[in-house]
């Protein structure tokens, strides 16, 4: 169950799709939505998307409702195209699309 996983793990991560993900963390559900893609061309390997960029915010110490959200943004750019690895943009191009979603208090400048 669910409540067995959050005591076997510190963070325990659920991707819920166009429904968004729910973050255990120390005991507290952080709920992030979903990106709309713009066209919905293929889902495979929107999880693994998501997991870089939840993995790579965390590995530049940002928070991890920011990290849960960087990793959202991430899996919808792979929904975008046609195959696994079809997707490319630019740091500035990453962070204005995020942007225009979320607040991230200025916090993605230490990334760019």
């Amino acid at each position: 169950s669910i409540d067995d996983l959050r005591q076997m793990t510190e963070i325990l991560v659920i991707t819920q799709g166009e429904r968004g993900s729910h973050i255990y963390e120390n005991g507290n559900l952080i709920e992030v939505p979903a990106i709309p893609a713009k066209q919905v061309q293929d889902p495979t390997g929107g999880g693994d998307a998501f997991r870089a960029g939840f993995i790579f915010a965390l590995a530049h110490n940002l928070p991890i409702e920011l990290a849960g959200r960087i990793g959202a943004l991430c899996a919808t750019y792979v929904l975008e195209q046609i195959g696994t690895q079809g997707h490319q943009y630019t740091i500035e191009e990453f962070v204005q699309r995020f942007r225009h979603h979320f607040d991230d208090g200025d916090l993605l400048n230490v990334v760019i």
